[in-house]
């Protein structure tokens, strides 16, 4: 499972694909574009973990990748005790 994030002018967007090719795209609540990167990837995590709360109880989070495209940030996410999702 991946996710991508960007800034665009209405605010900071991700895009989420999972192994199974579900896409969920959308609007990184409360993050303005203007805000740091550091901020976009924190809230991104916190989605993802939020989810997992929600829906999975699996205990995922996010390891971000260093910046390969300006402007992008793609993370992995996995399960914290290190199991494959």
């Amino acid at each position: 499972m991946s996710i991508v994030i960007y800034p665009a002018s209405g605010g900071w967007r991700h895009s989420t694909l999972t192994k199974r090719g579900t896409q969920m795209c959308g609007r990184l609540s409360g993050i303005p574009a203007d805000a740091d990167p550091d901020t976009a990837k924190d809230a991104a995590t916190g989605m993802v973990a939020s989810l997992d709360a929600c829906f999975f109880h699996l205990g995922l989070d996010v390891i971000w990748q260093p910046d390969e495209q300006p402007g992008w940030w793609t993370g992995s996410v996995y399960r914290i005790n290190g199991e494959p999702i």
